[in-house]
Protein backbone atom coordinates (compact mmCIF):
# COMPACT_ATOMS: atom_id res chain seq x y z
CA UNK A 1 0.00 0.00 0.00
CA UNK A 2 1.12 3.42 -0.67
CA UNK A 3 0.59 6.56 1.97
CA UNK A 4 0.06 10.14 0.25
CA UNK A 5 2.73 11.69 1.52
CA UNK A 6 5.99 10.96 -1.19
CA UNK A 7 4.79 7.60 -2.25
CA UNK A 8 6.75 6.20 1.06
CA UNK A 9 5.45 2.85 1.41
CA UNK A 10 3.41 2.46 4.49
CA UNK A 11 4.85 -0.29 7.53
CA UNK A 12 1.04 -0.61 9.20
CA UNK A 13 -0.92 -1.48 6.38
CA UNK A 14 -1.51 -5.39 5.60
CA UNK A 15 -0.83 -6.35 2.01
CA UNK A 16 -3.69 -7.96 0.48
CA UNK A 17 -4.96 -11.56 1.05
CA UNK A 18 -4.56 -12.87 -2.10
CA UNK A 19 -1.22 -11.99 -2.44
CA UNK A 20 1.56 -14.97 -2.78
CA UNK A 21 3.02 -16.09 0.37
CA UNK A 22 6.16 -13.70 0.79
CA UNK A 23 8.28 -16.67 2.29
CA UNK A 24 10.73 -14.02 4.47
CA UNK A 25 7.99 -12.82 5.73
CA UNK A 26 6.20 -16.38 6.48
CA UNK A 27 9.48 -17.60 8.30
CA UNK A 28 9.29 -14.37 10.38
CA UNK A 29 5.92 -15.00 10.99
CA UNK A 30 6.30 -18.03 11.92
CA UNK A 31 8.45 -17.65 14.77
CA UNK A 32 7.08 -14.96 16.19
CA UNK A 33 3.56 -16.38 16.43
CA UNK A 34 4.55 -20.18 17.00
CA UNK A 35 2.53 -21.14 13.65
CA UNK A 36 2.50 -24.37 11.86
CA UNK A 37 1.56 -23.33 8.39
CA UNK A 38 0.83 -20.14 6.47
CA UNK A 39 -2.40 -18.46 6.60
CA UNK A 40 -4.88 -19.30 3.59
CA UNK A 41 -3.66 -16.49 0.81
CA UNK A 42 -7.48 -16.62 -0.44
CA UNK A 43 -10.74 -17.35 0.99
CA UNK A 44 -14.41 -17.49 -0.32
CA UNK A 45 -17.46 -15.43 1.44
CA UNK A 46 -19.97 -17.18 2.71
CA UNK A 47 -23.06 -16.13 4.17
CA UNK A 48 -23.70 -16.52 7.81
CA UNK A 49 -26.92 -18.01 7.38
CA UNK A 50 -24.88 -21.38 6.09
CA UNK A 51 -22.39 -21.29 8.76
CA UNK A 52 -25.28 -20.80 11.58
CA UNK A 53 -26.84 -23.56 10.07
CA UNK A 54 -23.44 -25.92 9.96
CA UNK A 55 -23.21 -25.33 13.56
CA UNK A 56 -27.09 -25.39 14.56
CA UNK A 57 -26.65 -29.27 12.59
CA UNK A 58 -23.53 -30.13 14.95
CA UNK A 59 -25.47 -29.27 18.04
CA UNK A 60 -26.88 -32.17 17.54
CA UNK A 61 -25.22 -35.04 19.27
CA UNK A 62 -25.59 -38.57 18.50
CA UNK A 63 -27.22 -40.61 21.12
CA UNK A 64 -24.99 -42.45 23.02
CA UNK A 65 -25.34 -46.89 22.24
CA UNK A 66 -25.81 -47.22 26.18
CA UNK A 67 -28.18 -44.79 26.24
CA UNK A 68 -30.76 -46.73 24.09
CA UNK A 69 -30.04 -49.61 25.72
CA UNK A 70 -30.97 -48.22 28.87
CA UNK A 71 -34.03 -46.47 27.68
CA UNK A 72 -35.58 -49.84 25.77
CA UNK A 73 -35.07 -51.34 28.91
CA UNK A 74 -35.32 -48.57 31.41
CA UNK A 75 -39.35 -50.02 32.35
CA UNK A 76 -37.74 -53.73 33.02
CA UNK A 77 -35.29 -51.52 35.72
CA UNK A 78 -37.52 -49.39 37.41
CA UNK A 79 -41.09 -50.60 36.94
CA UNK A 80 -43.51 -48.91 34.66
CA UNK A 81 -44.69 -45.91 36.92
CA UNK A 82 -41.73 -44.93 37.57
CA UNK A 83 -40.48 -45.13 33.53
CA UNK A 84 -43.61 -42.83 32.53
CA UNK A 85 -42.28 -40.12 34.95
CA UNK A 86 -38.41 -40.07 33.81
CA UNK A 87 -35.93 -41.17 31.49
CA UNK A 88 -31.96 -42.27 30.97
CA UNK A 89 -30.41 -38.88 29.50
CA UNK A 90 -26.71 -39.13 28.66
CA UNK A 91 -23.74 -40.74 30.49
CA UNK A 92 -20.64 -38.53 30.83
CA UNK A 93 -17.91 -39.33 33.32
CA UNK A 94 -19.36 -42.23 34.87
CA UNK A 95 -22.67 -40.13 35.82
CA UNK A 96 -26.09 -41.22 34.51
CA UNK A 97 -28.24 -38.65 33.82
CA UNK A 98 -32.08 -38.93 34.61
CA UNK A 99 -34.60 -36.81 33.15
CA UNK A 100 -37.58 -36.59 35.33
CA UNK A 101 -40.88 -35.17 34.10
CA UNK A 102 -42.19 -33.31 37.03
CA UNK A 103 -40.64 -32.04 40.11
CA UNK A 104 -42.65 -34.22 42.67
CA UNK A 105 -40.82 -37.57 41.57
CA UNK A 106 -37.27 -36.14 42.31
CA UNK A 107 -37.89 -36.61 46.15
CA UNK A 108 -39.02 -40.02 45.00
CA UNK A 109 -36.62 -40.96 43.09
CA UNK A 110 -33.76 -39.90 44.63
CA UNK A 111 -35.59 -42.07 47.46
CA UNK A 112 -34.54 -44.76 45.38
CA UNK A 113 -30.95 -43.90 44.58
CA UNK A 114 -29.30 -46.85 45.44
CA UNK A 115 -31.74 -49.12 44.10
CA UNK A 116 -32.18 -48.00 40.85
CA UNK A 117 -27.88 -47.78 41.28
CA UNK A 118 -27.98 -51.69 42.18
CA UNK A 119 -30.01 -53.06 39.24
CA UNK A 120 -27.81 -51.12 36.46
CA UNK A 121 -24.85 -52.18 37.98
CA UNK A 122 -25.50 -55.73 38.06
CA UNK A 123 -27.11 -55.91 34.64
CA UNK A 124 -24.53 -53.30 32.60
CA UNK A 125 -21.27 -53.66 34.50
CA UNK A 126 -19.79 -52.66 31.52
CA UNK A 127 -21.34 -49.14 31.54
CA UNK A 128 -19.59 -48.26 34.23
CA UNK A 129 -22.20 -46.33 35.81
CA UNK A 130 -21.19 -44.73 39.64
CA UNK A 131 -23.69 -42.27 40.30
CA UNK A 132 -26.69 -41.14 39.07
CA UNK A 133 -27.85 -37.58 38.99
CA UNK A 134 -31.52 -36.69 38.57
CA UNK A 135 -32.46 -33.73 36.61
CA UNK A 136 -35.89 -31.75 36.04
CA UNK A 137 -36.80 -32.41 32.41
CA UNK A 138 -37.38 -28.52 31.20
CA UNK A 139 -40.83 -28.23 28.94
CA UNK A 140 -39.77 -26.24 25.42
Amino acid sequence: MQCKVENVKCLYMEEPRDRKVNRDRWELDRVRYQMSKPAAPKRDMVAVKDIVAEVAAGLEQPLQESIRVLRSEWPKLVGTSIALQSEPGFIKEGILYIFVNQACWLSELERMRNLILRKIEDHYQEMNIRRLQFELRRSN
